[in-house]
């Protein structure tokens, strides 16, 4: 099954009428040569003062503050366009990130306390609690790929222990939750990570990505870890064994595509907030309907 050229434009117009304008930047980037420039401008409008980002970069997480997640999602951006250690963005997020790094836990604190004074998704509820102080593999491993990315601009002790502290909960894991798992494979995709982490990080991560990933499409209605998010190109390391699961999540992808051109959430919260939900529904619908485009056109499923 391919994604009409039809349904292409039905997406892109979707896209640039309805996402936001961070997400606008990066489909042009991809799809119509346009600028780095363009992205790191929109991205720079969720960036705050203390160099941290916040404003619903995660649209789950509605604060103005910064966060170590919303941070970790300007990364993400950040390393897609191979954002050099001497731009602005990079030297004042890397920053944010030395300042929150917590020594005694080796890691680093998800959200701030004043999370909750906006609206956020209930996940992201109670954010005084404690249990953000405690260590996760999300999105500390995450973060350590982006240390190891400009580790010339980082104390070298910071990426000595959260690499053993990272590294130890990996080995002694039988079981990754899904978004545990998402981090650990994008610090398997930094391209600086040393041999000696990268190997044994890969080949644990071998036996670990089957058993988070659903590979029933019955399911995928659901919030859940679908084969797409893991497996990202045909050359994946995880795809031996999804081969099958793989192509039906491309099929998939194509047929759920809504009348209005967008790939939707599969959650909500409209029940506690429900203006800000319109809101966080949109733009995640931007999200997800670039990252859909991407993954098909990796996997050469656009006509």
């Amino acid at each position: 099954m391919q994604l009409t050229q039809s349904a292409f434009e039905s997406a892109r117009h979707f896209i640039k009428t309805q996402a936001r304008s961070l997400e606008q930047a990066r489909f042009d980037y991809c799809f119509e040569q346009g600028s780095a420039a363009a992205v790191w401008s929109a991205l720079g409008e969720f960036q705050n003062a203390d160099g941290g980002f916040g404003h619903g970069l995660e649209p789950d997480v509605r604060s103005p503050d910064s966060s170590v997640i919303c941070t970790s999602i300007a990364f993400q951006t950040l390393r897609s366009l191979h954002t050099p250690a001497t731009h602005p963005l990079v030297k004042t997020g890397l920053a944010y990130l030395i300042q929150q790094y917590n020594p005694q836990t080796g890691h680093w604190r998800t959200i701030p306390p004043t999370a909750d004074q906006s609206p956020h998704a209930p996940w992201w509820g109670n954010s005084a609690s404690d249990r953000y102080d405690a260590f996760s593999l999300n999105p500390t491993a995450e973060i350590l790929g982006y240390l190891y990315d400009y580790a010339d601009a980082v104390p070298p002790e910071m990426i000595t222990n959260v690499t053993a502290k990272v590294m130890a909960t990996v080995q002694q894991s039988d079981r990754l939750e899904m978004h545990d798992l998402l981090c650990c494979l994008r610090l398997g995709q930094t391209a600086t990570l040393p041999n000696a982490i990268a190997e044994p990080l890969m080949a644990r991560l071998k036996i670990l990505v089957p058993q988070t990933v659903d590979p029933e499409p019955a399911s995928w209605a659901a919030y859940g870890l679908r084969p797409l998010q893991v497996i990202e190109q045909p050359q994946s390391p995880f795809k031996a064994g999804l081969e099958a699961a793989v192509e039906a999540n491309l099929d998939y992808e194509i047929a759920t595509q809504t009348a209005a051109g967008a790939w939707e959430p599969t959650w909500s919260w409209a029940d506690a907030f429900p203006a800000a939900w319109a809101i966080a529904h949109r733009e995640w619908a931007g999200v997800l309907t670039l990252q859909t485009l991407l993954s098909l056109r990796q996997f050469g499923r656009i006509s």
